[in-house]
């Protein structure tokens, strides 16, 4: 690790965090953005967290009391916001995309795709970005290879993850789904925790 970086890290010295140049394999997109900036899109104040939440029902329940519904018409000002902070933070290499369920937003994968290409554009051209595709476990197997299956034929997508409530579905489900990504060239992530059973959910589970 980057001697500057870790001494930064140390004396927590922001500013001296964002001058080391570094890589962002995992983002939230629009939720990356900086909130200032969220906050002046949406053109209200929003109350930061004040407690810890214990579950993924929990941490949506408490996303919809105090954002509400997403307004789709914000998204792209959002999402150019989103790469904006990568430039801000320092970032040299920014992973970042959108959820094969989101063709069912915005129509299609060429849709969905130019959205995030227009953003990239906008907020952050001279950073390098992977363009990610993923999938939630509380969809249905066979609805995600069918919102999924267009994105592959466009061949642009570079990595593949899968998230959501790890209770939803068993991670052995998302086999299929893994080895049709990784045939079309992913690399493959998966958020990873462990079931109430102590069994480990994550890529372990995949792999076997």
């Amino acid at each position: 690790m980057n001697e500057a970086f870790q001494q930064a890290l140390k004396s927590e010295d922001l500013e001296s965090v964002r001058k080391v140049p570094k890589t962002d394999l995992h983002n939230h997109g629009v939720a990356g953005a900086d909130p200032a900036s969220v906050e002046a899109i949406h053109g209200r104040r929003f109350a930061p967290l004040d407690h810890r939440l214990t579950s993924m029902d929990e941490m949506h329940a408490w996303a919809k009391d105090n954002f509400g519904a997403l307004d789709l018409k914000l998204g792209p000002r959002l999402l150019e916001a989103a790469f904006a902070r990568a430039t801000w933070d320092g970032l040299v290499r920014y992973e970042l995309g959108d959820d094969v369920w989101s063709i069912t937003v915005h129509g299609s994968a060429e849709n969905v795709t130019e959205r995030l290409k227009k953003a990239h554009a906008c907020g952050a051209p001279e950073v390098e970005w992977i363009p990610q595709v993923a999938i939630s476990r509380h969809c249905r197997i066979e609805d995600i290879r069918r919102w999924m299956e267009p994105f592959l034929a466009l061949g642009f997508y570079r990595a593949f993850d899968l998230s959501g409530d790890e209770f939803a579905r068993p991670i052995e489900n998302f086999k299929p789904l893994y080895r049709l990504a990784k045939a079309n060239g992913l690399r493959l992530k998966a958020h990873a925790a462990w079931d109430r059973g102590g069994r480990f959910t994550g890529c372990d589970a995949l792999s076997r």
